[in-house]
C-alpha cells in the first residue's frame, strides 16, 4: 500500500545517499498518498553544491520538463523521493532560480576535478548527498589508478565542466569494495 511505503521513507531520516542512487528512484505525493513519478536528474547550485530540486521523468503524455523545488521535498530515502503533493511539481518557467540552476547544467557525475595548481584527480563517479542538508556532503573521484572521496569543503570553485579542488585536501582512498558496500 503506498500509504505504508511513505511511512517507510519517512521514518528513515538523516542519511547520506549516493547521486546514483537517487536517480531513478519513485517520487511520492504524500497529501494524496500516490505515486506522481520517478527521478530524472538532480539540479544541483554550482555556488554552493545544494540541492535546488529535482527533474522528473517525463510520462509519454507530458512534452515539457517538469520539476520539483528542494523547498517541496519532505524526504529522500533508499524507497523514494517524497514531496508535499501534485501541485508542488511545476514547469522551470514557473521558477526562475530553478531554471537558471538547469541553465548552469551542474550535473550528478563526469565533470572532471583538478587541484587548484592543475593536477588532474580523475572524474567525479558520484556523489554523496545529505538528506537533511540537501547538500552534497563528498565527492567519489574515480581515474585509472586509483579511487577517492574528497570533502565538498575542499571544493573552490566550479567552472563549466570541472571542478577545482584545494591543493592540499583530506583524501580518502577507497577500494571499490568499501565503496560498494556501504551503498547497500
Amino acid at each position: 500500500m503506498i500509504s505504508e511505503k511513505i511511512s517507510e521513507i519517512i521514518s528513515i531520516q538523516f542519511m547520506i545517499f549516493p547521486y546514483t542512487k537517487i536517480v531513478k528512484l519513485q517520487v511520492f505525493d504524500l497529501k494524496n498518498q500516490v505515486k506522481v513519478s520517478a527521478v530524472k536528474e538532480i539540479v544541483i547550485q554550482k555556488k554552493d553544491f545544494k540541492i535546488s530540486g529535482i527533474i522528473l521523468e517525463k510520462s509519454f503524455l507530458d512534452r515539457d520538463i517538469k520539476i520539483v523545488s528542494s523547498a517541496d521535498i519532505i524526504d529522500i530515502s533508499q524507497e523514494g523521493v517524497v514531496i508535499n503533493n501534485s501541485e508542488s511539481i511545476s514547469n522551470p518557467k514557473e521558477n526562475i532560480r530553478l531554471a537558471e540552476a538547469i541553465k548552469d547544467g551542474l550535473y550528478g557525475i563526469g565533470q572532471k576535478v583538478v587541484t587548484k595548481s592543475g593536477k588532474s584527480l580523475g572524474r567525479v563517479d558520484d556523489l554523496f548527498i545529505s538528506t537533511e542538508t540537501l547538500m552534497i556532503s563528498k565527492i567519489f573521484i574515480k581515474n585509472i589508478f586509483s579511487e577517492r572521496v574528497i570533502p565538498s569543503s575542499a571544493i573552490v570553485e566550479i567552472k563549466g565542466k570541472k571542478i577545482i579542488v584545494k591543493n592540499n585536501f583530506e583524501t580518502v582512498r577507497v577500494s571499490i569494495p568499501e565503496i560498494s558496500a556501504s551503498l547497500v
